[in-house]
C-alpha cells in the first residue's frame, strides 16, 4: 500500500473512532436512563440477578489502548505544554493558558485512554507522530470493532429492550424477562 493511501486510511479510521466514541457516549447516556426505568420495573428481580457474572446489564465500559505509544506521545505533548516547562519560556499569557489547557486535555485523554484525542492534541501542537502507520491502522481497526461491539452490547440488554419496546408489546417482553430471571 502506498504512503498516501496509508495516511488516508489512517485519517479515515481516526475520524471513525472519534465518531464511534461519541456514539458510544450517547448510547451510554441513553442506556443509563433505560437502566433506571428497568430497575423501577424489575428491581426486586435484579438483586438476585446482579451477582451473576454473565449479567447482560453492564454499566462500565473499558477501552484498550497501546500503553507504550500513549506514554511516548503524552511525554512529547507534556514537553510542550506542562506548566512547569512553560514558566521558563518566553511566551504570552494567552499562549501559556492555551498550552496549559492542551496539557489538561492530554492528561484527561490518557486517563480516559482516548488515543484519538491524544493524537488530535499532538497534531494541534505540530508534534509528528512517529509510530508505524501499519501498526496504527491495525490498532484503529481493532478500536473501531471494539467500539461497535460495546454499542451493540448496550443495545442488546434487557434494559435497552424494555425502554424501546412499543407499549403494546411490553407485557410480552415482561413475561420473557421474568422467565429469564426465574430460569437463571
Amino acid at each position: 500500500m502506498n504512503e498516501k493511501l496509508l495516511k488516508l486510511k489512517q485519517k479515515k479510521l481516526t475520524s471513525k473512532v472519534s465518531y464511534l466514541r461519541s456514539e458510544l457516549e450517547e448510547t451510554t447516556l441513553i442506556f443509563q436512563d433505560c437502566l433506571v426505568n428497568f430497575q423501577k420495573e424489575f428491581g426486586s428481580y435484579l438483586e438476585d440477578y446482579s451477582s451473576d457474572k454473565d449479567n447482560p446489564i453492564k454499566t462500565e465500559l473499558e477501552f484498550d489502548i497501546p500503553d507504550r505509544q500513549v506514554n511516548i506521545l503524552f511525554r512529547r505533548i507534556a514537553g510542550k505544554t506542562h506548566p512547569d516547562r512553560l514558566i521558563h519560556k518566553d511566551i504570552s499569557e494567552k499562549e501559556f493558558n492555551k498550552r496549559v489547557t492542551l496539557y489538561k486535555r492530554a492528561n484527561n485523554a490518557v486517563k480516559q485512554k482516548d488515543w484519538a484525542k491524544l493524537k488530535d492534541i499532538a497534531n494541534t501542537l505540530d508534534i509528528e507522530i512517529k509510530f508505524d502507520e501499519i501498526d496504527d491502522i491495525l490498532y484503529l481497526e481493532e478500536t473501531v470493532k471494539s467500539l461497535e461491539v460495546k454499542i451493540k452490547e448496550l443495545m442488546s440488554t434487557y434494559a435497552w429492550a424494555w425502554s424501546h419496546v412499543p407499549e403494546q408489546n411490553k407485557e410480552l417482553l415482561r413475561k420473557q424477562i421474568l422467565k429469564t430471571f426465574k430460569n437463571e
